[in-house]
């Protein structure tokens, strides 16, 4: 998705609930609080710095607490997707997938009872 598409739309609107200056902690000035899709458009910061919300305990916490598990990030360039996740207790192994693939194919597409991540995640 663009910087001015939906996912940042929403991650603005996510950020704006949880009532700390974004703006003061991806700049390091205060400023005018300004939502993120805010600063993005008005060039102050690049989708680059973006990883700096996931790696501030404080927004963390927030975010937790606004029922988030997590962020997807596409990174620029080739360097593919990344993933912070704030709650281990949503993310599987590739060995829980794989397991419960084959349970499937055992009971002929009768999915197991596997417990559904409850948490939200928001995207750039």
């Amino acid at each position: 998705m663009t910087q001015s598409g939906k996912n940042i739309k929403q991650a603005s609107k996510i950020l704006d609930k949880i009532d700390i200056d974004i703006e003061a902690k991806l700049t390091g000035t205060v400023g005018f609080n300004r939502d993120l899709e805010t600063l993005i458009s008005d060039g102050e910061i690049v989708l680059e710095d973006l990883w700096k919300l996931v790696d501030d305990k404080e927004i963390v916490v927030a975010l937790k607490k606004q029922g988030i598990d997590g962020a997807i990030f596409k990174e620029t360039g080739e360097r593919g997707t990344s993933y912070a996740i704030f709650n281990p207790k949503q993310a599987f192994f590739k060995s829980q997938l794989t397991d419960f693939w084959n349970q499937v194919q055992k009971t002929k597409g009768e999915a197991p009872a596997m417990k559904k991540p409850s948490g939200r995640l928001f995207e750039r």
